[in-house]
């Protein structure tokens, strides 16, 4: 066993060194960490500003939430007063511009906790071009995670079922190619097209932000955020690039092991077909080691090929043992 576990930790380690950095098309993030690896920071640490800023209390790291192997930050709304708690960034006109231009991407991935019986105000939110484009989080009254879109008239979607509204973490995202229009898009799937937001207030800054997205007194809500990323003239997905950060590596397959057999905690479901299989990990082994682009010299396509075989082999003989 102690020998599985330091073959596996020099592979991660090994290609890690080995695929470079995070984009450069990340305009800023959040990642609060694996259990076991790291501590959640704050978001200011991060850059990201509280809001109001006299805000406090409203925050606080969570380990291992739920026996995920993923750390969170939790944002709590209880209060029925506003303005309500958040964080956010702010972007430059000339950032707004370019995004405008050449496309952004805001995108998370979270758990609902709970929306304390009310129509729930957690999310994100994107601020741009007098333009408010928010994609807010609650619960159906059979317990599913429903989805709304802020519109002339609220758009609502409901997107889990059996009352797992908050069994498991969630990839969710607004993706503009350019312009106006933008895809709200939840585990891969987009919800609704040619969506324009809503007209923001006049004079409303551009701002991305996560949190309590609607500033209404009767919306609350917890939610756990693992991660938060705002991209400007993203990059397409990379298939088995399951914690985003832009290579399909180690971290990855440490995130496939940890869900392997569940059909909620879906981060590694790279297939879409609502359950992390085998299947899922061909699909990272066929991707293992590519990248959006190339920042630093890939390794000789031999190890590239050898690594992905070499790291089943381990997890299927650590699998065995557990099982026998």
């Amino acid at each position: 066993m102690r020998y599985c576990r330091l073959t596996l930790a020099a592979l991660v380690a090994m290609t890690a060194l080995e695929m470079g950095a995070v984009d450069a098309d990340t305009y800023i993030d959040y990642l609060a960490g694996d259990f076991g690896v790291s501590s959640p920071q704050n978001p200011s640490q991060w850059l990201w500003v509280p809001n109001p800023l006299t805000a406090t209390g409203f925050g606080a790291p969570v380990l291992n939430d739920q026996n995920s192997g993923l750390n969170a930050w939790r944002v709590t709304d209880s209060s029925t007063a506003t303005p309500n708690p958040s964080y956010v960034s702010n972007l430059s006109a000339g950032t707004v511009s370019s995004a405008l231009a050449n496309g952004w991407r805001l995108r998370a991935q979270a758990r609902l906790v709970d929306d304390y019986e009310s129509d729930g105000d957690l999310g994100i939110a994107a601020f741009l071009n007098g333009r408010a484009y928010v994609m807010s989080f609650d619960l159906t009254t059979g317990g599913d995670l429903r989805v709304t879109l802020q519109d002339e008239t609220p758009r609502t979607f409901q997107v889990t079922t059996g009352g797992a509204g908050t069994a498991a973490y969630n990839h969710f995202e607004l993706q503009s190619l350019a312009g106006r229009f933008v895809d709200p898009i939840f585990e891969g799937r987009s919800l609704t097209a040619n969506w324009d937001g809503v007209v923001a207030n006049t004079g409303h800054p551009g701002i991305v932000q996560w949190g309590s997205v609607l500033n209404v007194g009767t919306k609350r809500g917890v939610m756990n955020y693992h991660l938060v990323q705002f991209d400007i003239a993203p990059t397409a997905d990379l298939a088995g690039d399951f914690d985003w950060n832009g290579r399909a590596d180690g971290e990855d397959l440490l995130t496939w092991q940890r869900g392997f057999g569940s059909t909620t905690a879906l981060l590694a479901d790279a297939d879409g077909n609502g359950a992390v299989t085998s299947a899922d990990f061909s699909i990272w082994a066929d991707r293992f080691g590519e990248l959006p682009r190339f920042t630093t010299p890939l390794p000789e396509p031999a190890t590239l090929a050898l690594a992905p075989l070499a790291l089943w082999g381990i997890w299927a003989r650590r699998r065995r043992r557990a099982d026998g």
